[in-house]
């Protein structure tokens, strides 16, 4: 393992602590130019505890998956999984440019493969946020209550978008062929 954090970084967490950039970089590693390289996770520990702060603290920003700030995910590249619900497949999930520097949002493009009334299954809600737009075709959106009676439905056409709290059960069926929407969810700290 070998981990470079900057010296401003560094300077950052130490007068957060009232401490010197010295007092911390003296008791753990040696200074590289303008950053410090930390060669074990022994050696991080160790930072942490001198600076009496977990090592995500220590690590925010420093292990991240952008460059220059920015996150790039080809077309062909990514997670994509088929969910299955009521024993049919039902959406194909695809990761857009997520980034673990921002965990509390997760960006999808969502196939709808479920156009049978019938079939429709109702989530039971999550706890993050959602933002969808439809992004092709006709798409009805059913949320509330499981029961039929509680359940309330609207259609939504290309453009369209749509927020869902947090808990809200819903679903998404394409009442036309390749339907596809973008789901937006995020967590508000």
């Amino acid at each position: 393992m070998s981990v470079k954090i900057s010296v401003s970084r560094i300077e950052q967490l130490a007068a957060s602590r009232k401490m010197s950039v010295e007092e911390v970089i003296s008791a753990v590693s040696t200074k590289r130019g303008d950053y410090v390289e930390i060669e074990s996770t022994s050696e991080l520990q160790k930072l942490a505890d001198i600076l009496i702060m977990p090592m995500s603290e220590v690590l925010r920003g420093v292990c991240t998956d952008l460059t220059d700030g920015v996150k790039i995910l080809r077309r062909d590249e990514g997670f994509c999984k088929v969910s299955n619900r009521g024993g049919n497949e039902y959406y194909t999930y695809q990761h857009l440019a997520t980034s673990n520097s921002a965990p509390e949002l997760m960006a999808l493009k969502v196939a709808l493969h479920c156009g049978c009334l019938e079939n429709i299954v109702l989530n039971e809600g999550h706890s993050s946020r959602e933002v969808v737009y439809i992004l092709e075709g006709v798409v009805r959106v059913d949320w509330g209550s499981s029961a039929e009676a509680g359940r309330r439905t609207e259609v939504l056409n290309k453009g369209d978008s749509i927020y869902l709290s947090p808990n809200v059960p819903h679903s998404f069926i394409a009442l036309e062929e390749a339907s596809e929407i973008l789901a937006f969810n995020y967590c508000l700290s």
